[in-house]
C-alpha cells in the first residue's frame, strides 16, 4: 500500500491552480493543487474530483480500485495551523 501511487489535492498560497507537482519526499506521491491563495480562507467550501480521470492525467494510465483513501492537515512543513471538517465521501461509479 505504501508503495502505491497517489494522488493528494492541496491548497498553496502561491502555486497555481491546476498544476501539478512532485512530492518532495517521496516519489509516489503527486499533488494537484485545486485551491491558491488566501481569497477563500476561513470559509467552507465543497470539493468535487473526478479521482479517476485525475489519475490518467498524472500517471498516463487507469487506476485499480483503491482500497483505502487517506485524509490529512499536513502543515508540519509550514510551520503553521489550521482546522477541517471532513463531511461525506461519495466514490460515484463511472461516469465516462
Amino acid at each position: 500500500m505504501l508503495r502505491a501511487r497517489l494522488i493528494g489535492y492541496l491548497w498553496d498560497e502561491q502555486l497555481p491552480v491546476g498544476s501539478i507537482h512532485q512530492s518532495r519526499k517521496t516519489g509516489t506521491v503527486t499533488f494537484i493543487v485545486v485551491h491558491s491563495g488566501k481569497k477563500e480562507l476561513g470559509a467552507w467550501l465543497t470539493e468535487r474530483r473526478n479521482v479517476r480521470e485525475d489519475y490518467l492525467m498524472v500517471y498516463g494510465e487507469e487506476p485499480e480500485n483503491p482500497p483505502v483513501i487517506a485524509l490529512s492537515i499536513d502543515t508540519n512543513d509550514t510551520k503553521s495551523s489550521t482546522e477541517t471538517f471532513i463531511g461525506p465521501i461519495d466514490f460515484r461509479g463511472d461516469t465516462r
